[in-house]
């Protein structure tokens, strides 16, 4: 059982995964790959931190990031709906 199940790996959903985390949650990150359209970008100039950066090495730096929290991750997995049988999501 999860606290979070947070779909996508891209920046926004592996700072969802960090922050829950860090609070004490149980995590499970589903994605089809880690970094979403990042991974396929091909130079970065405008990403935090980095002053240049291609996308498949941002990605791969989301990647160890989700490591070091130990952050479940299902890859090649998409998601095409939810389903609730209690009602809640």
């Amino acid at each position: 059982m999860y606290d979070v199940i947070v779909i996508g790996a891209g920046p926004a959903g592996i700072t969802a995964s960090i922050y829950a985390i860090r609070k004490g949650m149980k995590v499970l990150a589903v994605s089809k790959d880690v970094g979403g359209q990042t991974a396929w970008s091909g130079d970065i100039e405008n990403y935090t931190g980095y002053q240049f950066i291609t996308g498949p090495d941002l990605a791969m730096k989301f990647g160890e990031h989700m490591k070091k929290y130990g952050i479940e991750f299902k890859d090649g997995e998409g998601v095409e709906g939810l389903k609730s049988e209690s009602g809640k999501i």
